[in-house]
């Protein structure tokens, strides 16, 4: 089922993505963050009760304006103290309904921008880690990896305790490296090392896991979304280095920039629009 719906994300933001392949990945990230956060509080002010939810501001302005007016009058102001405490109480539970709503597909949209902002390509000549695990009981040394010229392979490293193999993969040409995953039973898996300039934003990652549904929701494989469903392989990962974004003199990871440009997007969208938050 994940799979599926990351499959259709996977082609939605193939076809998203192209008016802004020819921007720079700062440039992509801030044009992204500022657009979902937009589309995040409208979808908000839709699927919210916006009367009750603004009626509870007004109470707690009030009670705050109460508290302050008579401070000295200690039965009024704790009266006031304690109006301002449940419609507090009150203002959460009208907001997390709809953010509860919110969070699937929220977890779901960042896995697939995480894929071409959160990594860089690999250099040529920069290794990386191809890790796989088996399930029980599998013999470690039924699982090959086939590559092409273009790939420089070292290993595997196998660990026959805990099924798992380990290649450095590091490419010697820039472009979507493929290669093979094969059993001595005949199953197989096809994915691609990507390398080329850092200023590319190509889907760059791959984690599968027949079990881990969290990683599932949060890593959709490639720009593909392929499913593990591939007997005996249990789990895929090839990391790649980290992308770091500087706005405003400061160095920082993508999510942290995501998070502060949609949120004062948001927080601009509600005023224009209209909507409480």
């Amino acid at each position: 089922m994940i799979g599926s719906i990351h499959a259709a994300l996977a082609l939605v933001f193939a076809w998203l993505w192209k008016p802004i392949e020819f921007l720079s990945p700062t440039l992509q990230l801030a044009v992204v963050s500022a657009l979902f956060g937009i589309v995040m509080v409208l979808v908000y002010g839709k699927i919210s009760n916006q009367g009750a939810i603004r009626k509870v501001k007004e109470q707690i302005g009030a009670a705050l304006l109460e508290v302050v007016l008579f401070r000295r009058d200690v039965r009024i102001s704790l009266r006031a103290q304690a109006s301002l405490l449940w419609a507090g109480v009150k203002y959460f539970l009208l907001a997390m309904g709809p953010v509860l709503v919110l969070a699937i597909p929220f977890a779901l949209v960042l896995g697939h921008i995480n894929l071409r902002l959160g990594a860089r390509p690999l250099q040529v000549g920069e290794p990386s880690v191809l890790a796989v695990s088996v399930a029980k009981g599998t013999d470690v040394r039924s699982i090959q990896l086939s590559a092409p010229s273009g790939i420089d392979v070292v290993g595997p490293v196998r660990i026959p305790k805990s099924e798992s193999l380990y290649w450095r993969l590091t490419p010697q040409q820039p472009g979507d490296l493929a290669f093979d995953l094969r059993s001595a039973g005949g199953a197989s898996l096809s994915e691609a090392l990507v390398a080329g300039a850092a200023s590319r934003t190509p889907p760059a990652g791959i984690f599968l896991s027949t079990s881990n549904w969290p990683a599932q929701m949060l890593f959709p494989n490639g720009s593909a979304a392929q499913r593990l469903d591939t007997a005996p392989l249990q789990s895929v990962e090839l990391t790649y280095p980290q992308r770091e974004y500087v706005f405003f003199g400061l160095g920082m990871s993508w999510i942290t920039a995501f998070l502060i440009i949609s949120i004062l997007a948001g927080y601009a969208g509600s005023r224009v629009f209209g909507i409480s938050v």
